[in-house]
């Protein structure tokens, strides 16, 4: 299989994703910043363990629900300091809670549809069995991506550097799509953990964000390069 055939394989299994920009178009959908009026940054005076908090980004979980995922109302991303000066990332949701009901001083977030180009990882995860039959003649199995030398994809490699919206400079969140291997992780995340949304605005760090839905619970990532 050559590289254009991996690039062909790659397309199709991209997925449908937004691009998140202060551009303004359409609807609000998220936040960047600022302050939600039903979460507000400061602290009430019982909670000693922590020092200050401060809201990162929130996003309408309407734009999930396009991509197929279940209402879990608006997600916004907080970051709390303890009184030791530790970072913490706390991810808050109420699924009865519609993203038009509160206000928020933060600076408007819009949405494009667009598409996400898949990592290496996830094209010999999650490819075609030819993408299987492929590595199987080189020895390895789905798993052993990184067994693949990187001079024989490079042309992929590339493809996937210009499509991925983590370098456009205007783009400040993605929701939705193909996530990424960091430099940090010892294997590519499975499918059944879903990356809600990526940030990319003011990194580094990134931030994501993910969603299990067998526990129905949501966590947040921050990643350096």
């Amino acid at each position: 299989m050559d590289q254009n055939q991996l690039i062909t394989e790659g397309e199709a299994i991209a997925k449908p994703c937004f691009i998140l920009t202060s551009q303004p178009q359409g609807e609000v959908v998220g936040y960047w910043g600022g302050v939600r009026g039903d979460i507000p940054n400061s602290l009430p005076p019982e909670v000693t363990r922590f020092v200050s908090r401060r809201h990162l980004v929130t996003v309408s979980d309407g734009l999930l629900v396009q991509l197929g995922i279940d209402r879990l109302g608006p997600i916004s991303l907080f970051e709390w300091v303890d009184t030791a000066g530790k970072p913490h990332l706390r991810v808050e949701r109420d699924p009865r809670i519609q993203f038009n009901s509160f206000t928020c001083s933060g600076e408007p977030l819009y949405a494009t549809e667009s598409s996400s180009f898949p990592p290496f990882e996830a094209l010999c995860l999650h490819g075609s069995p030819a993408i299987a039959a492929w590595l199987a003649s080189l020895g390895l199995q789905r798993h052993e991506y990184w067994k693949v030398p990187r001079d024989s994809i490079s042309e992929y490699l590339a493809a996937y550097q210009h499509r991925f919206p983590l370098f456009e400079v205007s783009a400040d969140a993605i929701v939705g799509g193909w996530h990424i291997m960091w430099p940090e992780d010892d294997f590519y995340m499975p499918a059944e953990m879903i990356q809600l949304m990526l940030t990319l605005r003011d990194a580094e760090p990134w931030y994501s964000i993910w969603y299990s839905p067998m526990s129905q619970g949501c966590f947040a990532r921050m990643h350096v390069s």
